[in-house]
């Protein structure tokens, strides 16, 4: 504990007033040698009070400390992070270097022996003022190889943040990953054992699975990736938005994976369970206002379906064209391509049932519409689009 620097000081000019009630006289020509901003309050603005009420009363003790040139060779780590930022506030370069300095050593003294919560505090750290002040030195530390902790400590303090309640920083999760390439099958239990115990899919699991390389995962433990994304479909209460982006995820990561098996068939199901929501032409365009249904393709996917269960009338088509061709004119990257619409008439042809007369109609018509289809000049995924195609018509009643 660092004394009270009341008595510090030659020139006691400058009253700082504290939280605590506590009153600190300080020189101003000591303030304003070390600090423009003080510079400027007292010799400016003419300052001779300063309210210090925000912050913690020993940190400013400190802070006042250190100004005055008294050698400090640690700080409480509680302390840490409100000094800095006092540091910053009141342009007190010194003293913000000499923080940043500590906080390196402390970093590249991490080993074996460093504790969790050790480890924990001094990443918070760095990610804090790499975050709101834009000082990527520090965290940069975190992944070089020659950070002393042996692979299996990363893992382990990995595994741990993501299985924990709440939500996760997105910047120290990004380190914590790069940090020697944390073990793939880590990730994949920690992110069961999140969901399991929280029964939620909440944002931090859904930035994490957003970020991660999905198809590598497969190759390393394809089990795991499976029980994973099956516990997430089978949420309870799973928001429409939610839903869809997991299935679209689970979708594009088997696309580019070879070896993808069987059990990953049960993809189409939950594509029915998404389908079910939808029942009506006018489902689906407000499934485009809200922003659940993204683009055309989705758009397509869902029409065989609902033109099956509510065959639409004339006026609807024309209302549903037009407001298509709205929403979509200024975004031609949402268009689909002309072949994922003759897979789709092709797979509702092959059941010969009358029922599917209407949606044929409209998807031809929307064939001819140049705002809402493009000529593909790119090799579609010919053989999954048409078995998703071929799916909704054969369960169509």
């Amino acid at each position: 504990m660092i004394s009270s620097p009341d008595s510090l000081f030659y020139r006691m000019v400058i009253t700082f007033k504290l939280r605590d009630g506590a009153i600190i006289e300080v020189s101003s020509d000591l303030l304003s040698k070390n600090s423009s901003k003080f510079a400027e309050l007292i010799n400016v603005i003419g300052r001779r009070e300063i309210d210090m009420e925000d912050y913690d009363p020993q940190t400013v003790r400190i802070f006042l400390t250190l100004i005055g040139g008294v050698k400090v060779n640690n700080i409480e780590k509680d302390h840490f992070r409100e000094l800095y930022k006092m540091s910053v506030v009141f342009v007190v370069a010194c003293l913000e270097a000499w923080c940043r300095e500590w906080l390196r050593n402390q970093i590249e003294g991490i080993n074996h022996g460093t504790s969790h919560k050790e480890f924990h505090f001094l990443l918070d750290q760095a990610v804090f003022i790499n975050e709101e002040f834009k000082i990527q030195t520090l965290t940069n530390l975190f992944t070089r190889r020659k950070l002393g902790l042996p692979f299996d400590r990363i893992n382990e303090i990995t595994r741990s943040y993501i299985e924990q309640d709440g939500s996760v920083n997105h910047t120290k999760l990004c380190i914590l990953l790069k940090m020697y390439g944390v073990n793939s099958e880590t990730v994949l239990e920690a992110l069961i054992n999140r969901v399991t115990r929280n029964n939620t899919f909440d944002a931090s699991t859904k930035y994490l699975l957003g970020i991660l390389n999905l198809p590598l995962l497969i190759r390393v433990n394809a089990e795991l990736y499976d029980q994973l994304f099956q516990i997430l479909l089978n949420l309870e209460n799973l928001p429409d938005k939610d839903l869809r982006f997991v299935i679209c995820l689970h979708v594009d990561t088997i696309k580019v994976q070879s070896s993808v098996p069987l059990s990953y068939g049960n993809i189409l199901l939950s594509q029915k369970y998404v389908a079910d929501r939808y029942e009506t032409l006018n489902d689906v365009l407000g499934g485009v206002v809200d922003g659940s249904v993204e683009n055309m393709f989705e758009v397509l996917n869902l029409i065989p379906r609902v033109t099956v269960l509510n065959p639409p009338e004339p006026q609807d088509v024309e209302i549903f064209i037009s407001a298509l061709e709205e929403t979509f004119k200024d975004m031609p990257f949402r268009c689909a391509s002309s072949q994922f619409v003759d897979m789709l008439i092709d797979a509702m042809l092959k059941p010969n049932k009358p029922q599917t007369k209407h949606g044929i109609i409209l998807l031809k018509r929307i064939k001819n519409n140049k705002s809402l289809v493009k000529e593909c000049s790119f090799r579609c995924f010919r053989n999954g689009l048409n078995a998703k195609a071929e799916y909704y018509c054969a369960d169509s009643p």
